[in-house]
């Protein structure tokens, strides 16, 4: 680990022993040379921004934009990844204000030495650095060259501080936390969370002090048109039935599936699921409905883009994620943003927010019989479903847009403490 006396020693080769006219701003890389009053300059760093990633690459991009509307100049430093490719200059990825650097072909945890030599600039430049995950060459890169130059450091684990998330590599985990992951806590200024029902297990104790919960957000306003089965579009919105997201295990694609041919309300009503295949696949759900009987009622479409989420949602009446775990749930938010009522269990983080605003219903675990009680429950109230789906959308707008989400980032950024776990 890295003591006082080298990053002493570092910050005296790469600042002090050189002359002050080489320490210099970089405005081309942030896109404007002179800043607003109270402006920052907000370094984002992550390993992906490709959709393909799913939520923490939703929330990199998404809070870029928000910065940026806010006055603000903010730059992603990724790798090219997915569609993302490498980018001799700064410039606008979907929106997006980003640099993306090659990897080292072969290499694991998208490691890139050419996002190593460009973060030197790039933080000297910045007025704060947020790096994206925790077992992440791109953390660590991060992190050294904030401590170098001195210049505030954040974290956001995006969940990979959940017992339940560490399962997966476990032993790599266990040996990053025994070697580095002191030096990322006690170099970090705040550790971002989601919500308060985030699971820090592996977090010491002494560190809890830097952790500040701020909310992620939603938007749909960039929306393109999707063409929607004929057949979920025929049952009165209250009564369709949207899975928005990948299929993965956790999600439980499959007991979905099972419920709803439990609770009988394909007779009435429609369940479209929209996403990526992951653990399980389109075709093995689609195979599934036929062998359960419901698949006049049950539409499997794969995956729209990201414009197409908020023309899905919008003509959905009921977003369901029966999930064993969520560290926040974007997907979620989204579905309350476009006024859809909620079914999803405790084990989505934002699934507070449903309860606060009465915009659904929460079961406590993924569960056969309750799942399918509630699909029930749901379709028997289409004036219920309307009122939750109000309740829902409203306390969105109000509370849970990238905006409020970017202001308590700089809250934080400029010294300010918001609710501590």
């Amino acid at each position: 680990m890295a003591g006082p006396d080298l990053i002493t020693a570092l910050h005296w080769l790469f600042i002090t022993g050189r002359s002050e006219s080489s320490v210099v701003k970089s405005p081309a890389w942030w896109g404007s040379e002179t800043t607003s009053d109270g402006s920052l300059r907000i370094l984002q760093v992550a390993a992906t921004i490709a959709a393909a990633d799913g939520g923490p690459a939703t929330s990199v991009r998404s809070l870029n934009r928000a910065f940026h509307r806010l006055g603000h100049q903010a730059l992603v430093m990724t790798t090219a990844d997915h569609g993302v490719d490498r980018m001799k200059k700064p410039d606008y990825v979907n929106g997006t204000y980003a640099l993306a650097s090659s990897q080292v072909p072969g290499a694991p945890y998208k490691l890139s030495i050419d996002m190593f030599f460009r973060l030197q600039k790039a933080v000297r430049s910045a007025d704060v650095v947020i790096a994206d995950g925790l077992y992440l060459p791109s953390v660590l890169m991060a992190c050294f060259w904030s401590s170098i130059f001195r210049k505030p450091f954040f974290l956001q684990p995006h969940g990979t501080l959940d017992a339940y998330d560490r399962r997966k590599n476990a032993n790599l985990k266990r040996a990053f936390d025994w070697i580095i992951a002191g030096w990322l806590f006690r170099m970090s200024e705040g550790i971002f969370v989601t919500s308060a029902a985030e699971r820090l297990d592996a977090l010491p104790q002494r560190f809890r002090s830097k952790v500040r919960v701020v909310p992620l957000g939603a938007d749909l306003s960039r929306e393109s048109q999707t063409a929607l089965p004929a057949s979920y579009l025929a049952v009165p919105r209250s009564r369709r039935f949207v899975f928005l997201g990948r299929l993965a295990r956790k999600k439980n694609p499959r007991l979905l599936l099972q419920a709803w041919q439990e609770s009988g309300v394909g007779t009435s009503g429609h369940l479209l699921f929209v996403g990526p295949d992951g653990a399980h696949t389109a075709l093995e759900l689609q195979e599934l409905a036929e062998e359960l009987g419901i698949d006049r009622s049950v539409t499997v479409m794969g995956p729209v883009d990201e414009q197409g989420v908020a023309s899905v949602l919008r003509a959905s009446g009921v977003f369901v994620l029966l999930t064993d775990r969520e560290n926040f749930g974007i997907a979620l938010v989204e579905a309350m943003i476009a006024d859809c009522a909620v079914l999803a269990t405790r084990g989505v983080a934002a699934a507070e927010f449903v309860e606060q605003c009465k915009g659904g219903i929460l079961l406590e675990a993924p569960d056969l019989q309750a799942s399918a009680n509630a699909l029930k429950e749901l379709s028997d109230s289409e004036d219920e479903v309307v009122a939750m789906g109000m309740r829902a959308g409203q306390f969105a707008r109000d509370h849970l847009t990238w905006e409020e989400s970017a202001k308590r980032y700089l809250e934080v950024f400029r010294g300010g403490r918001t609710n501590a776990s």
